[in-house]
């Protein structure tokens, strides 16, 4: 028996304490390059397929040409409708510079009244606080020429529509007029008297009906401060009787128009502006007076005795003293259309 058949031979237990024989394998088309080194990491790899990242980059870029669309067309849009409002804006405020105060007070206010004229009472400095109340309304839609015509086109017809919505959208303005100045016009250079007036809201209409139901029912405090040149007074009577009618001028330095409300601040007071140097001229008729000529005609004004009838006179007298007393009727100056009333009124 040869030596490597006696080493097979060998019982187990003489091999015992001897270290294990390594295997090693062979390497095949699955072994990896890089083994696994003790204290080192792996690097984990990923695969890449280009089919995948074209698809993703393609998909990107669908997004961000999209998402450029939806922004250029939001943006023309947004351009195109300022434009269109700036276009209607201007039209209407280029129609609106276009009217004088004259003008509307002539042509589009419409006043029904007074109905009522009540003195409040008189201030220790000569003022006299008057109520007035009456009927008013101002044709904004006619001012403007927005109202509804027959014979409006169709493009037309939608610039008046949206005017009219737009005026019926701010319902009203303010005016807080500085003092106001009544002058004769004939006579400018004298006056009659002055008043000021708390701020005052003027209701806007368009497309008013025919009748009155349009107007909305005004109350208007003043306090006026007449001239205390009786003999002025006196001649301005006259000359009205004469023509029939009190011809007078109103003069406001300044203006100032606010949407909505005056003291209520809000979107509408956003519209706001200011009028200088305003002179409007007003005629009125001299009312009939019951048991009065007519007046007009060059006719003369009636006297003193006919507009004062004395009833009762006394004198009282003492060692000091010396007291009158006297009863009189006085022909009421205001026409039946109109109710005026007026607390006792001290005179000395």
């Amino acid at each position: 028996m040869d030596e490597e058949e006696r080493s097979d031979t060998v019982p187990a237990q003489d091999r015992k304490g001897k270290r294990r024989a390594v295997v090693h394998e062979e390497p095949t088309e699955r072994t990896p390059l890089l083994g696994q080194l003790a204290g080192t990491s792996q690097i984990p790899w990923e695969v890449v397929n280009d089919a995948e990242e074209a698809s993703q980059q393609s998909s990107r870029r669908r997004l961000w040409a999209q998402l450029t669309k939806v922004f250029l067309w939001s943006l023309s849009i947004t351009i195109l409708v300022l434009v269109i409002v700036a276009l209607f804006a201007w039209s209407y405020a280029a129609r609106a510079s276009g009217l004088t105060p004259q003008d509307i007070i002539n042509n589009h206010l419409t006043f029904k009244g007074p109905q009522k004229v009540k003195v409040l009472n008189i201030t220790h400095d000569g003022g006299i606080w008057v109520e007035a109340q009456g009927m008013l309304g101002v044709d904004v839609g006619d001012a403007l020429g927005i109202n509804t015509s027959p014979d409006d086109g169709f493009f037309k017809g939608i610039w008046k529509s949206i005017g009219r919505q737009g005026v019926r959208t701010l319902g009203s303005v303010s005016l807080n007029l500085s003092t106001i100045s009544v002058v004769p016009e004939f006579d400018p250079y004298q006056t009659l008297a002055n008043l000021d007036v708390p701020p005052l809201q003027v209701p806007l209409s368009v497309d008013p009906p025919a009748d009155g139901s349009w107007l909305t029912h005004m109350r208007v405090s003043s306090l006026v401060y007449p001239t205390t040149n009786a003999t002025f007074i006196a001649g301005f009577l006259k000359d009205a009787w004469k023509r029939g009618f009190f011809a007078v001028r109103a003069d406001v330095d300044n203006v100032y128009v606010r949407g909505g409300l005056w003291d209520k601040p809000s979107w509408r007071t956003k519209f706001h502006g200011k009028l200088s140097n305003v002179q409007t001229s007003l005629r009125v008729q001299v009312p009939l007076v019951p048991g009065l000529p007519h007046p007009g005609a060059n006719l003369p004004p009636p006297t003193i005795s006919e507009l004062i009838t004395l009833k009762s006179f006394n004198i009282h007298s003492s060692t000091s003293t010396l007291n009158l007393e006297a009863e009189a009727t006085l022909v009421d100056p205001a026409p039946a259309t109109i109710q005026f009333t007026s607390p006792p009124l001290d005179f000395t």
